[in-house]
């Protein structure tokens, strides 16, 4: 394997810095064999592009792709393993996951050791990315311990101090601090705990050059809070069970570098493919995977693209904005939609907002109602409460009745997410 990963890093270091015309060149190719091998030996495509009367020899073209149909997390649920996995070739060699399930039932996705190496080694290319060396110290948020540790990491090399997200967070604050890490990895949303907790205690007994965000959006003010306070670079991560890293930010912060060596990323709006700036459904097509090949599938993710080029010299596609789910947005009785990113960086009313706050959950039951709960630091300022409401009721167009509870704790999944948004219609 390491001889493998070693071997994809080379590559890969050397593909991000080529013209986009060769990248694409590249990407279309593995598009093309990944659908051509799928629908040869994976009955699930097979029985799926019969159907629909497609064959791999019709997709010549970039714009041919989008004959290819959708596919959802209920297609993979239901046809997993027997349709959708190859037993013929990869049965002993199979690595599995499985996603956390916080958008309903768990999906269980099945990796041969090619891809494995190829994911490991795009990794390895974003952590570079950070200035990180593989001698520094990486404290690594992570919801289990690893069964099975790399011979380089006993050594030293590229090793992750593992922090398990479902220990207490005063627990998690204790092992951070007896790391002491140049580099941090972490949810954002469980990272926006440990920042609250420290910030409150006044206990900043750590100094890391980079902090590595990841599992959920964060709003670019608390982004910027989080970096000043630990003196530290913020970088963001767009990652998945099923895909792993799928985007990444450079040293310019502006936009999301996507690995076109390893996905293909549509954005879909009314069945149609938006090219540029315009949010719409987030489609990936897995290009190395060949053990359960994931063809323009459904991340449930809503976003844009941008066809701007980065000061960083990279010409890999580039991923603009990332919403959240798209299961998390809130309806409003207009038929409008307000993404989780958008509602909030809207109510965190800067340092007033934690100054009361350590956390809170947005909950919509019905159509035309939503709860905040919140759990306090401090008795709570009525003109707060107002001023908070007030800015609801704005972005909502006083369209949803708004009530506000008091609650004592917010439990964190076993895999450190918080879902700050839930929509129950």
């Amino acid at each position: 394997m390491i001889p493998n990963n070693l071997f994809h890093y080379i590559k890969f270091n050397k593909s991000q810095w080529k013209n986009k015309k060769i990248i694409k060149k590249n990407q279309f190719k593995a598009i093309k064999s990944i659908i051509s091998y799928s629908y040869k030996n994976i009955p699930f495509y097979n029985k799926l592009y019969k159907e629909k009367n497609i064959k791999p020899c019709d997709i010549k073209t970039f714009k041919d792709i989008n004959k290819i149909p959708i596919i959802t997390k209920k297609d993979v649920i239901l046809n997993y393993p027997n349709n959708i996995v190859n037993n013929n070739k990869y049965q002993k060699k199979l690595y599995h996951s499985s996603t956390s399930g916080s958008t309903g039932t768990p999906i269980e996705i099945m990796f041969n050791n090619n891809c494995r190496s190829v994911y490991e080694a795009l990794w390895l290319r974003t952590l570079l990315e950070t200035d990180y060396k593989p001698w520094n110290k990486f404290a690594f948020f992570h919801w289990k311990q690893f069964n099975k540790i790399p011979i380089y990491e006993k050594f030293g090399i590229l090793r992750k101090n593992i922090i398990l997200m479902d220990l207490k967070i005063s627990k998690q604050i204790k092992l951070l601090n007896k790391i002491n890490p140049s580099y941090i990895y972490c949810f954002s949303s469980l990272f926006k705990l440990i920042y609250q907790k420290m910030k409150t205690k006044n206990e900043i007994l750590i100094n890391p050059k980079s902090i590595i965000l990841t599992g959920e959006t964060i709003s670019k003010k608390f982004k910027n809070r989080i970096g000043q306070f630990y003196n530290s670079e913020i970088f963001e991560q767009y990652a998945t069970t099923e895909f792993e890293i799928v985007a990444w930010d450079c040293k310019e912060h502006k936009h999301f570098h996507i690995n076109d060596e390893s996905v293909y990323l549509e954005i879909i709006k009314n069945n149609e493919v938006i090219q540029s700036e315009e949010d719409g459904n987030i489609i990936i097509t897995g290009l190395t995977n060949y053990a359960m090949p994931l063809i323009r599938y459904n991340i449930n993710d809503y976003g844009s693209k941008t066809n701007e080029k980065c000061n960083c010299g990279r010409e890999l596609s580039l991923l603009k904005s990332i919403q959240g789910r798209t299961d998390d947005f809130i309806k409003l009785p207009n038929g409008n939609r307000i993404s989780p990113s958008v509602l909030t960086s809207y109510i965190e009313i800067g340092d007033e907002f934690y100054k009361y706050v350590s956390q809170f959950k947005i909950i919509q039951k019905k159509i035309d109602k939503i709860i905040i709960k919140i759990v306090k630091k401090k008795d709570l300022d009525e003109n707060f409460l107002i001023l908070l409401k007030k800015r609801l009721i704005k972005i909502t167009n006083n369209q949803i009745n708004i009530s506000i509870k008091e609650i004592n704790n917010i439990p964190i999944s076993k895999r450190g997410k918080i879902k700050v948004i839930e929509s129950r219609i």
